[in-house]
């Protein structure tokens, strides 16, 4: 048996695997069915491929929470009270909102300040100078 990477092809027997769920489970199967030959891959994912998985999952859940917020910065702006919402509030409130159009600018200063301060500051950081 040899584990091997499920992106690269990497043979993994000297590093370290990462098995998700879907590939724990395909293993147990192979296990209980008719167990494991030498000629058998096992699949997991190398520590590269794993990170870089990782991240791009880590970035596209940015990229729907910046979306949503800005859907709500854009419906409700006129409405001083949404400063004191956290960006996680704006978020769970924005899935109501359909049709909203929005600038890609706010949409990259949005996930650049959630990077830098969180998902439970305030919406009203966002628009505090940061000259001071």
């Amino acid at each position: 048996m040899k584990t091997v990477c499920v992106k690269c092809n990497k043979d993994l027997a000297k590093e370290d695997a990462f098995f998700d769920s879907r590939l724990r489970q395909r293993k147990l199967e192979i296990l209980k069915t008719r167990g494991l030959t030498e000629d058998d891959a096992i699949y997991a994912w190398c520590r590269d491929c794993y990170e870089e998985e990782i991240s791009k999952i880590e970035r596209d859940i940015l990229d729907e929470i910046a979306i949503g917020v800005a859907k709500f910065i854009t419906r409700y702006h006129q409405y001083p009270e949404i400063r004191d919402y956290s960006f996680r509030e704006a978020y769970n409130r924005s899935f109501y909102l359909e049709h909203i159009e929005i600038t890609e600018d706010l949409i990259l200063s949005i996930k650049e300040k959630i990077k830098d301060v969180g998902l439970d500051a305030p919406i009203g950081s966002l628009f505090q100078s940061t000259t001071q």
